[in-house]
């Protein structure tokens, strides 16, 4: 049942990106999030129902999902932020690591009502998703009366083909185009395919961990949970390390040491430390730099236009789909639970770091020339906000 709603929940996630970005430019972003939250709702709503109708309840709950992934409400909560970076002037890197900082917050404020019900063994959901249902029709009165339109008039455009298959083949060539036009786009796809690729191992990091060292999958989390909780305390590290030595010099210091990690693991991945395997013990080591995702995030806002944001954030969310189900699915083949050499145990790290070592190489053939440039904007755009707020202060000291 679970995996049903599922895989519906993923096709529909899919295939509505392939309209979100085009609705959203020409509607606006506000009718994009209410029609995308509508669904949300709908979906909240047809949980809820399912708790009254019994026989229906594998049908609505497998539509339920499916109108999830339908929604686009992330790829539209990121095509806001954008919009919200490109009219600011100054820090967006701590924009975005605030923006960042929430989300986190709410995912463990989420996991642990999770917890809660799990650990109460609560059987009767219906008062579970009523409470959800009202939340949501909250948020929705809340986009309908509140939501400001984030995205300027004079970027609007108009629908071009008014059927299903010429929208969607409107949408493919325009991303065609956006790759083939912007260098730091088609650079950052490439780059993004091996990260991404690379990340896959993340799927079979507890079935490895519980392999080789013998631990169950609860005795893992909670090695990995203080992680998470450091994660969110860290996201200000990097943001702040930039507003006092430079994004320049804080980005390659961040790029370069991730990459060193991840090449110093491997020959103690199967080793142990005062009872934690090492697989764990670098995690923790790679926490400080969390927040170095902002940064990113603050560089793309800088080198991709808001005519061009919409369509950026399709583009990055439809190469997180491909690559993320081939790496997931070749992880797990290469996955061996019985391996008894050191190669054989290691070899999805060993493949992982292999992909992330050409993402290096992308770095090398010039993307990482474009974030340093966009990194030094960046850091101007700061300085000149600063010198206008001290101009200011000056002259009302003055008068």
């Amino acid at each position: 049942l679970s995996g049903g709603g599922e895989s519906l929940e993923s096709v529909g996630r899919f295939l509505i990106t392939l309209f979100v970005s085009g609705f959203a430019d020409a509607r606006g972003r506000k009718a994009a999030a209410v029609v995308g939250w509508a669904l949300i709702t709908a979906s909240v709503a047809a949980f809820f129902l399912a708790s009254f109708v019994r026989p229906w309840a594998r049908v609505l709950f497998i539509v339920a999902q499916g109108l999830q992934g339908m929604s686009g409400i992330g790829l539209i909560l990121d095509i806001v932020t954008r919009d919200i970076a490109a009219s600011m002037a100054g820090d967006t890197t701590g924009f975005f690591a605030r923006k960042n900082m929430f989300g986190m917050l709410m995912g463990m404020v989420f996991f642990c009502m999770v917890l809660y019900i799990q650990h109460s063994q609560i059987t009767e959901f219906r008062s579970v998703w009523e409470v959800i249902l009202l939340a949501s029709i909250l948020v929705m009165l809340l986009l309908v009366f509140v939501f400001p339109e984030t995205q300027a008039d004079e970027n609007k455009k108009k629908i071009g083909s008014s059927s299903v298959l010429g929208m969607v083949q409107d949408e493919v060539s325009t991303y065609a185009r956006i790759i083939k036009n912007n260098r730091f786009i088609k650079l950052s796809v490439v780059e993004a395919m091996f990260g991404i690729a690379a990340g896959g191992f993340a799927g079979i990091l507890t079935p490895w961990i519980m392999a080789v060292f013998g631990f169950n999958q609860f005795q893992i989390m909670m090695m990995l949970l203080p992680q998470v909780i450091l994660s969110l305390f860290c996201q200000p590290i990097i943001p702040f390390a930039c507003s006092k030595y430079g994004h320049r010099s804080v980005f390659r210091f961040a790029y370069w040491a991730d990459r060193a990690i991840d090449v110093m693991c491997l020959p103690l991945l199967t080793s142990s430390f005062g009872g934690f395997p090492f697989p764990v013990l670098f995690a923790y080591l790679k926490t400080p730099f969390v927040g170095a995702g902002s940064v990113m995030e603050s560089i793309s806002s800088k080198l991709v236009s808001p005519q061009e944001s919409a369509k950026y954030s399709a583009i990055v969310q439809l190469n997180m789909f491909f690559v993320g189900s081939m790496s997931s699915l070749m992880f797990s083949r290469i996955f061996n639970s019985e391996a008894t050499t050191l190669v054989g145990k290691i070899s999805p790290f060993i493949l992982s770091s292999s992909l992330r070592l050409c993402g290096v190489l992308v770095y090398l053939y010039g993307w990482g020339q474009l974030n340093l440039e966009a990194c030094d904007a960046i850091s101007a755009d700061i300085g000149k906000e600063a010198e206008e707020k001290e101009k200011l202060e000056g002259d009302k000291k003055t008068d």
